[in-house]
Parts: structure tokens; C-alpha cells; sequence
């Protein structure tokens, strides 16, 4: 059986996306994307120096891990998602500093993004909601306790799409890179009220 030898670096610092007047504070919200971005890699660089100094067992194999928070990469202090495009450029970012740093597999944190749930381009259509009410149903019968805040979703859903209002599709996206290569990626799945605080009027998330 083979022996492994994790050396692990985990980045702790406040996150938390809110609109609430007591809410917890941000020490990121004021930075750019590109500022998180290098902030990450000035901690990845010092845990790779941390790493190279750690004595190994003899016949282990080593495996280094480096994990940032949930909503690293989100919009504000009080609001979650990006879109598509800021979401691509700060996965290039990532993916260029994970290729500096080959040996460790990067937890970034979280990006929150968004996409429309309906859009025509020159090469193709797509339609988000019918797996929009895939997922509200899937989650419905998951969670029991939260089936009256997805029953609410879906309504809201119903009247937006009737309504021709803006809709957007939402996902809090945690990737997992190596090497440059996004390795995996896992899409938050039960609801933590993130959404709602972004519908507007004429406008549903």
C-alpha cells in the first residue's frame, strides 16, 4: 500500500457576502479580481516555500494541497455573482499560477457567476430553464426543509419567464486546478439564500 504525505496550506480570512447592516466584514470586497488574484499566488508562493522545507518520509509519496475560502472570488461585499466573462478571465489567471506552481493542487475558493437563462447567439440557442426546474425539483425532494424557499423559486421562475423578464441562471462554482488545468469542479447545490438577495424588479437570479 502506498504511503502518502499531505502537506496542506489552508487561506482563512472573511469572506462573507451580505447586505445585512450587521454583517460580517469583507477584507476582500474592496479589492480588484486581479488584486485577489495576486494575493492568492503571494500565499501559494509562501506555501511552496513552506512545503520544500518539510522533511518527507522516507518511500512516501507527497501530495500538496492549497485551499482559499468560499467567495474569494464574488462580485461585492453584498452581492454574489459575476458574469461569464470576469468568471473566464479570473479562471485564466488561475490556471497561469497554477502552471508556476505545478506540484500543488489549488482550491482558489469559490467564484460566484451568473449566465443568462436564456440566449441566442449566431451559433446556437440555449434555454437554461427547463434544467432551472430540474434542479428546484431535485432539490425540493432532497431537502424537505427548504422546499417551501425552492417552491418560491419556481414561482418566481414561472412569473419572470411569462413575463419576458431578465432571468439569469446562478452558480457558486468551486474549481479545483493543477498545472494550469481546471482538474474538477463542483457546483454548490442546496440554496444558502444566496439568490434572492440579487432579484430586482425586473430582473430575476
Amino acid at each position: 500500500m502506498a504511503h502518502y504525505f499531505l502537506r496542506v496550506a489552508l487561506w482563512q480570512l472573511p469572506t462573507m457576502v451580505s447586505n445585512a447592516p450587521d454583517g460580517a466584514p469583507n477584507t476582500v470586497a474592496a479589492l480588484t479580481h486581479d488584486e485577489r488574484c495576486r494575493q492568492l499566488e503571494e500565499r501559494l508562493t509562501a506555501a511552496n516555500a513552506l512545503f520544500s522545507g518539510m522533511d518527507v518520509p522516507a518511500g512516501a509519496k507527497v501530495f500538496d494541497i492549497f485551499a482559499a475560502p468560499e467567495y474569494m472570488f464574488a462580485n461585492s461585499a453584498s452581492l454574489h455573482f459575476v458574469d461569464v466573462a470576469t468568471k473566464d478571465r479570473i479562471l485564466e489567471k488561475i490556471k497561469a499560477m497554477t502552471s508556476r506552481y505545478p506540484g500543488i493542487l489549488l482550491f482558489p475558493g469559490t467564484i460566484a457567476w451568473k449566465k443568462p437563462m436564456q440566449e441566442n447567439r449566431r451559433v446556437f440557442d440555449k434555454d437554461r430553464s427547463k434544467k432551472a426546474y430540474k434542479r428546484l425539483a431535485g432539490m425540493t425532494r432532497r431537502y424537505s426543509s427548504g422546499a417551501g424557499n425552492y417552491k418560491q423559486h419556481k414561482d418566481r421562475l414561472d412569473t419572470a419567464l411569462k413575463n419576458n423578464d431578465e432571468v439569469y441562471y446562478a452558480q457558486n462554482t468551486a474549481y479545483v486546478m493543477r498545472a494550469g488545468e481546471v482538474a474538477l469542479k463542483y457546483h454548490k447545490m442546496a440554496d444558502g439564500g444566496e439568490v434572492f438577495r440579487e432579484d430586482r424588479a425586473d430582473a430575476m437570479v
